[in-house]
């Protein structure tokens, strides 16, 4: 997670699971924003494989984030 194009805010790196779907739930600190900030979610697959994320079902994408005060 980067903050106003620069910042990095929160990180982790996963490496993918042989014959199974690679599930990842990671959780960053808060960060303190004032008025203009922005974050950004930058995701990378490396395998030079195609990649299939789930759009449905029990395995479906979520992504969420909440504000604090």
């Amino acid at each position: 997670i980067r903050k106003n194009g620069r910042d990095v805010v929160g990180a982790m790196r996963v490496p993918a699971v042989v014959g199974e779907t690679t599930q990842i739930t990671f959780t960053a600190p808060p960060t303190p924003l004032a008025a203009g900030d922005f974050l950004e979610l930058i995701v990378r697959q490396t395998s030079g494989r195609p990649i299939v994320v789930p759009t449905a079902g029990e395995l479906r994408t979520t992504f969420g984030m909440i504000r604090v005060g």
